[in-house]
């Protein structure tokens, strides 16, 4: 398992989207300092397998992560 997964957990009984919850935990988790800026996150079919959602919603997770300039390209 990857150190993001660790990390946040899904709410399937949540209302919020999960590609919200992706987004919203990665945040949270940047500014309380347990991601730092240089940590490499899992790619978006590693997250989808590992989580078992589809890879769209990974992949709109991150897309708005990149929007919002949080996680960089690779």
């Amino acid at each position: 398992m990857s150190k993001i997964l660790e990390y946040f957990q899904i709410n399937e009984n949540s209302r919020i989207p999960k590609y919200k919850q992706i987004v919203d935990s990665i945040i949270i988790n940047i500014s309380n300092g347990k991601f730092q800026m240089d940590d490499k996150i899992t790619s978006i079919n590693q997250l989808s397998e590992e989580t078992n959602m589809s890879r769209d919603t990974g992949e709109k997770a991150y897309n708005i992560l990149k929007e919002i300039n949080v996680i960089l390209p690779i």
